[in-house]
């Protein structure tokens, strides 16, 4: 009777610990409770650096450029809109990936020579993220 309620008591203990363990994973980046805007948390999107927002800031574009560039996030937003509607992965893949580059030649026709650069430069630091984000499994 003894061992069963030292056993009994044993299990909950462990029951405990191992769940408190779980509860308590609330690092950024790890499906905690991250806010929107960190790193991991909900609301976040991935790929920020196509938007408007970031580019115009790490780019230095000019109130002209912006406007020029008005259109074409539009035209993304809305067809990104259809897309989310297809069922197929693959061609929803490939839909979303033909918008990405759209998108980036409407880019770059509005970029001068040095804003270029710097955008090659975060395309490159882009894939290396999905690269290293593949390579460790998607987390």
């Amino acid at each position: 009777m003894t061992i069963n309620r030292f056993s009994m008591l044993f299990a909950t203990a462990l029951a405990l610990v191992a769940t408190s363990a779980f509860a308590q994973d609330t690092k950024p980046g790890k499906g905690g409770d991250a806010k929107p805007g960190q790193e991991g948390g909900k609301g976040q999107r991935k790929g920020g650096a196509m938007n408007p927002k970031t580019l115009e800031k790490e780019l230095g574009l000019t109130s002209e450029q912006m406007d020029k560039l008005k259109p074409a996030f539009k035209t993304m937003t809305e067809e990104r809109k259809k897309v989310a509607d297809v069922t197929d992965p693959k061609e929803k893949r490939t839909k979303m990936m033909d918008l990405t580059k759209n998108l980036m030649k409407s880019v770059e026709e509005v970029l001068t020579p040095d804003q270029k650069k710097k955008f090659e430069e975060m395309k490159k630091a882009a894939a290396g993220g999905a690269k290293k984000k593949k390579k460790d499994g998607g987390n």
